[in-house]
């Protein structure tokens, strides 16, 4: 399994875990003052397994070329922590994102960081027009969610 849903319950101040099987879809009302924050399962090829998976991800943009997020995390190791008079181990995770696009023929294809290499994977046939965006519009890396909505808006009017 590569993700679970939990619901956590105010009144009863219990944490709930959900059957993901009967969830398409679902949103944050309120997070951290953000109320674009939107969930979406779909299917996917998880490296290292030969089936695929249902898992969540954060749905970026829905237009002609989809974009996802999977908030994946991974162990780095520990660190001791005074807490209570204690010292205590805590666990310390890294976020990995993974990136998935999805075509206009559903085509879902998972990137570990957003390249024009990668992107060339994703639109073969696109590759020039791709090379000249990259070159008049990008200085360096694509960091910010701006600059990862422009991009995609971009892919989307070039897509077939």
């Amino acid at each position: 399994m590569f993700d679970e849903l939990f619901w956590f319950e105010l009144k009863s101040n219990k944490t709930i875990k959900l059957d993901k099987e009967a969830i398409l879809q679902f949103h944050f009302l309120n997070f951290h003052g953000d109320t674009t924050v939107h969930f979406r399962k779909i299917k996917v090829k998880k490296e290292n397994y030969i089936d695929s998976a249902e898992i969540f991800v954060q749905e970026i943009c829905h237009v002609n070329i989809s974009l996802f997020i999977s908030h994946s995390l991974y162990f780095t190791g520990t660190e001791t922590v005074w807490k209570n008079n204690n010292y205590i181990l805590k666990a310390i995770y890294k976020e990995a994102p993974v990136y998935y696009l999805k075509s206009l023929n559903s085509r879902i294809v998972g990137f570990k960081r957003i390249s024009r290499k990668n992107l060339y994977t994703f639109m073969p046939d696109k590759k020039d027009q791709i090379k000249k965006y990259f070159s008049d519009s990008v200085s360096g890396k694509i960091q910010t969610k701006q600059e990862i909505l422009s991009l995609i808006a971009f892919l989307s009017s070039i897509a077939d």
